[in-house]
């Protein structure tokens, strides 16, 4: 069995990956199927795809609604990681790597992060800031006397939000707040301007008699299935997989010109022309 991922359907384009606007909703898939999402980064002098996230469901919602809040202002409940100093091979492996770490909700782990700017948790802020902090809920009030509550709230980042604030507190970093500030600005412009994304639906998935994309629980197995033959190339998108694989050919031909080289070889066999993991 093989499913086979496309470009967005931008009407009248034969460079969908150059044409492609996130802004405009008429270049968004609709029906049921399974995506990855990332970014069009400009890597070692040349555009290309890097992958962030595998994904299922209705495609043009769920695929708006990523783009949305990432490049939306403030925060949201998405974990968040630093493209804005994207620019090498090097780079990308970087960012990848702690994705990879990525794999529990425990603030003291995810706050020693290099690469995490932002995850929604009460107390990111204060320890990725060197603060004191405390244990108690998302809105609970802080117990540290004059140290402002960094809740991670949707304007967190805003005009007088936490990371504003947050230097009239004790032991206050005002330098290191105003720095993650700015790389979550600069990383959800990026978003804005270079969110990218491939799709199947049931038309690419071959032997639909056994599964189908219109089914909730068949475009899981798929989603899962992707991520692990990713990983397999050393691309780590965000969430694990935590089902067995099909036996699933995913081909990513469509994409293989653009998509991010990680280890710098060849695409070899298995991978080369066409590119099927």
């Amino acid at each position: 069995m093989r499913v086979t991922f496309k470009h967005p359907p931008v009407a009248g384009s034969t460079d969908p990956f150059k044409d492609f606007n996130p802004a405009d909703r008429t270049h968004y898939p609709t029906g049921e199927g399974v995506y990855i999402y990332g970014l069009r980064l400009e890597v070692d002098g040349e555009k290309k795809f890097v992958p962030l996230c595998v994904g299922e469901g209705n495609l043009g919602d769920r695929l708006w609604k990523h783009y949305y809040t990432l490049k939306s202002t403030g925060n949201n409940g998405k974990e968040l990681f630093n493209w804005g100093d994207v620019h090498t091979l090097k780079d990308v492996r970087d960012v990848y790597e702690d994705m990879e770490n990525y794999i529990e909700s425990n603030t003291i782990h995810n706050s020693t992060l290099e690469k995490l700017i932002w995850y929604n948790n009460a107390d990111f802020f204060n320890i990725r800031l060197g603060l004191p902090h405390s244990n108690r809920s998302m809105y609970g009030i802080n117990e540290f006397e004059g140290l402002p509550r960094t809740n991670g709230h949707q304007t967190s980042i805003g005009i007088g939000g936490d990371l504003e604030t947050i230097s009239t507190g004790i032991g206050h970093h005002p330098n290191d707040a105003y720095d993650l500030k700015k790389a979550i600005e600069k990383t959800k412009k990026i978003f804005d301007e270079n969110f990218y994304f491939i799709y199947a639906t049931d038309k690419e998935l071959e032997d639909q008699g056994i599964y189908t994309l219109t089914n909730a629980g068949h475009r899981r197995l798929v989603e899962n299935t992707v991520k692990q033959k990713l990983h397999k190339i050393n691309i780590y998108t965000t969430a694990h997989a935590d089902n067995t694989p099909l036996e699933l050919d995913v081909d990513l031909s469509n994409i293989q010109d653009k998509l991010i080289n990680v280890d710098g070889h060849l695409y070899g066999n298995p991978y080369i022309n066409p590119l099927v993991l």
